[in-house]
């Protein structure tokens, strides 16, 4: 029996780059939730048969762009938040990781890209904890995946 093996949550992780000359990738370990959506949009037509003037018309797609994004929302701590609020404020563009923490023999690996700061919302419920919550606008193609060693 072959049985999947799935991946726990807290392996799949967001870093962001520091710009540096090699680029490290710092891990925001206050990010709890975090999501890849990467999305192929179309220009759709409703087309006749031209052999056929009885036939009910089908739709034909062309590819037209593709984009992607990257949600994310976890618990904040006043230190950590800081590098998300300073790329939200000055719009600043930045290379992201989303990891699978395993090896490659296990599917792990990253996927990584460009990304602008898009949305971010900070809260508190109730005098609970303080929680964020943001989306980055992807740029360019779909992230590049890397396969760990």
């Amino acid at each position: 029996m072959a049985v999947p093996s799935l991946i726990p949550g807290y392996k799949y992780t967001l870093a962001r780059g520091d710009g540096a000359s090699p680029e490290n990738f710092i891990f925001l370990c206050t990010v709890t939730t975090r999501g890849l959506d990467m999305t192929n949009n179309f220009d759709d037509a409703e087309l006749q048969d031209c052999d056929s003037i009885s036939a009910l018309p089908v739709r034909v797609s062309t590819p037209k762009s593709k984009n992607w994004s990257i949600s994310f929302s976890g618990k904040a701590d006043a230190s950590r938040f800081q590098s998300l609020y300073q790329d939200q404020v000055q719009i600043q563009k930045n290379n992201y990781q989303l990891g699978i923490n395993l090896s490659g023999a296990q599917g792990g690996g990253n996927w990584q890209g460009q990304a602008y700061p898009e949305t971010l919302k900070v809260e508190s419920n109730e005098n609970g904890l303080v929680t964020f919550s943001g989306t980055l606008r992807g740029q360019g193609d779909y992230p590049t995946w890397t396969a760990n060693p």
